[in-house]
């Protein structure tokens, strides 16, 4: 997730930041991001929800940003 505050060494291409600064999902978790994402999209990123583990349901349910397209 951090590449997309700072320059990673040896990536040509990359013209962020694309973030101003790490943010913390509302559980105080840290968001996950996936480049490339699954299937067609070119990157997920993720939030665990309140029990910062993958699956759930009500506040514990995982949101995945394609699930917003």
């Amino acid at each position: 997730m951090e590449d997309l505050v700072v320059h990673p060494e040896g990536i040509n291409g990359w013209s962020g930041p694309y973030l101003s600064s790490l943010k913390q999902d509302p559980w105080r978790g840290t968001y996950v991001f996936n480049s490339p994402g699954p299937e067609h999209h070119k990157y997920e990123i993720v939030c665990f929800g309140a029990d910062r583990k993958e699956g759930g349901t009500g506040d514990d349910e995982d949101i995945y940003s394609w699930q917003l397209d």
